[in-house]
């Protein structure tokens, strides 16, 4: 591959079209894991050690480790049940009261939204497929040979 004379790539083209081959892993971090790997069992207990006598980092490290943070749970919240489109503005309305009642966060409030779009969708595309399957079915009968 040829360089323009300013000494840079064409737009679009780079000096290793090909790229990083997938799943290669940089050398340090390798290296690093090699040098661990042999003396993990070590740095644990030290960390825990450290951890125990009060050392703020390692029980920080500790922590971390054995208590992941949460990122979602189950909800305990009383959604009516939607089974029609009909059914979805109490499902809303029931969203906005447990958050305006400091039941539901607005970031779970949000997901159970999300949720209820997609139910919306689904059943959207069920009723447009039954209805699409009725007119061609009625269009089949009319244009049959009597």
């Amino acid at each position: 591959m040829k360089k323009p004379n300013k000494g840079q790539f064409k737009p679009g083209e780079t000096g290793n079209p090909a790229g990083k081959k997938p799943g290669t892993r940089n050398h340090a971090t390798l290296i690093a894991q090699q040098l661990i790997d042999g003396e993990a069992e070590k740095i644990t207990r030290r960390c825990i050690k450290g951890a125990l006598a009060g050392e703020p980092i390692a029980l920080k490290l500790v922590l971390e480790r054995l208590i992941p943070p949460r990122r979602s749970s189950a909800l305990a919240f009383d959604l009516p049940p939607v089974g029609r489109a009909q059914d979805l503005p109490a499902a809303y309305k029931a969203i906005l009261g447990a958050v305006a009642g400091g039941q539901l966060t607005a970031t779970e409030a949000e997901a159970l939204g999300k949720v209820l779009g997609q139910y919306q969708l689904a059943m959207e595309t069920t009723e447009l497929a039954q209805r699409l399957a009725a007119v061609e079915w009625k269009l089949e009968a009319q244009n049959e040979p009597r």
